[in-house]
């Protein structure tokens, strides 16, 4: 009966693991395809997808260097010029199906309207996600330049 016992709940413990582990892939694979579904989008219509960020908003740091910029839920990127290629992007699920961080790096070059282009933008990338409304939205955001590459000349946003 001991015996019994023991294995029942070793395949509870295992059961729940996977069903754990399940979700975590998942929530790998909806992140990793929306970021290059976003990308894509950005390609084509110049501008960055809305309804990207959290209800709350989202704290990020840009590349540039500045200080820690606080977007609004409505803050929308606009681009005269936009190839821009996220590369090895890593998922590590934080609370499977409600928060993950996602990190990868993005290369390409870039013209946001109103600013000068990038011609070779290299950054490092780390992104909060969180589950909102069943879509995985931006909650902050660290962009930092690799050595080699230049990050942007945008310090403020004004949204």
């Amino acid at each position: 009966m001991k015996m019994l016992l023991s294995v029942c709940c070793a395949l509870l413990i295992a059961g729940s693991a996977t069903a754990q582990d399940g979700q975590e892939a998942k929530d790998a694979q909806e992140i990793i395809a929306q970021i290059k579904k976003n990308s894509e989008e950005t390609k084509k219509s110049l501008k960055h997808p809305t309804g990207q960020t959290s209800s709350k908003g989202s704290h990020d740091f840009w590349s540039s260097g500045g200080l820690l910029v606080d977007l609004s839920p409505n803050f929308t990127y606009e681009f005269d010029s936009f190839n821009l290629s996220p590369k090895h992007i890593t998922v590590i699920s934080l609370v499977p199906g409600k928060a993950a961080v996602a990190a990868y790096y993005n290369e390409g070059s870039f013209k946001p309207t109103n600013s000068a282009k990038v011609d070779h933008y290299l950054c490092r990338v780390s992104v909060v996600f969180v589950k909102e409304d069943g879509s995985w939205k931006a909650r902050h955001s660290h962009f930092s330049p690799v050595q080699g590459g230049a990050g942007t000349t945008q310090t403020s946003a004004d949204d």
